[in-house]
C-alpha cells in the first residue's frame, strides 16, 4: 500500500512542486497529489519535466488534481477558460507529470440546495467529459 499527501493540506505553507516532494519524501510519503496548480512555478512541458524528474528521483508518484469541471457550479472558475479547455489541460499536465489520473469534481454543497437541480449539474459534468473524450 502507498501513503501520500495532498498539497491541499498544505497550502498555506507557500511551497513549489520540489519543496512539496521533498517534504514528502522527508516523512516517508510515497505520494503528492497536486489537487492545484498554484506550486508550480510554470505549466510548461519543460518546467513539469524538471518536477516529474525530481519525484522520480526521490521515488515519489504524482497524482494531478484540479477542480470542479462544471460550468453551472458555484465552485467553477473559468479563469482558466471552459470547463473542456481545463480538463483538456489538466489531462496533458498530467500525462508529462506521469500522473494515471486526473481528480476532479463537480462542485460543492451548495450546487445541491440551488435553483438548478443536482441532475442538471451532473448532467453537465458529463457533458464536459463527452466533449474531452471526443
Amino acid at each position: 500500500m502507498k501513503l501520500g499527501v495532498d498539497i491541499y493540506s498544505l497550502r498555506f505553507q507557500g511551497w513549489n512542486a520540489f519543496q512539496h516532494l521533498e517534504y514528502a519524501k522527508k516523512i516517508g510519503l510515497n505520494i503528492v497529489h497536486f489537487s492545484e496548480l498554484d506550486p508550480f512555478e510554470s505549466l510548461d512541458d519543460d518546467y513539469l519535466k524538471k518536477v516529474k524528474a525530481k519525484a522520480d528521483e526521490l521515488g515519489i508518484l504524482i497524482e494531478a488534481g484540479m477542480g470542479s469541471i462544471c460550468p453551472t457550479s458555484v465552485t467553477f472558475s473559468d479563469e482558466r477558460g471552459s470547463a473542456v479547455d481545463q480538463l483538456k489541460e489538466m489531462l496533458h499536465i498530467a500525462d508529462v507529470l506521469g500522473s494515471p489520473v486526473v481528480r476532479c469534481y463537480l462542485g460543492s454543497n451548495a450546487d445541491r440546495r440551488g435553483e438548478l437541480p443536482l441532475s442538471a449539474h451532473i448532467e453537465n459534468v458529463v457533458a464536459t467529459y463527452k466533449a474531452v473524450r471526443s
